[in-house]
């Protein structure tokens, strides 16, 4: 499902960021620490930092950008996740088809 939404991410543990399967999203880090962003294939949480990718407060991830090209790694990726860091809840803007 397309979404177009500032999600609130707790404090030291992931929030997943999509409501299904997507190839590519645009994110912004609306909120005022780093926040780790990392993709999984299903809706499992990621159980580490590991892998992912960090976005400082006001940067974006552009959605030109595949799940598939950022995440190498991650076999079929399809959910994004983001988890703030410094120990306080965190803003990411998300936008998906």
């Amino acid at each position: 499902m397309a979404q177009n939404i500032t999600q609130t991410c707790s404090a030291d543990s992931w929030t997943q960021l999509t409501d299904a399967d997507i190839t590519a999203a645009r994110l912004q880090n609306v909120g005022a620490l780093e926040v780790y962003i990392q993709a999984t294939p299903d809706a499992t949480a990621p159980t580490s930092t590991g892998g992912s990718i960090t976005l400082k407060p006001g940067e974006v991830l552009p959605s030109t950008w595949t799940l598939a090209e950022i995440f190498p790694g991650v076999s079929s990726a399809a959910r994004l996740w983001a988890r703030p860091s410094g120990g306080i809840d965190g803003h990411v803007s998300i936008s998906h088809a």
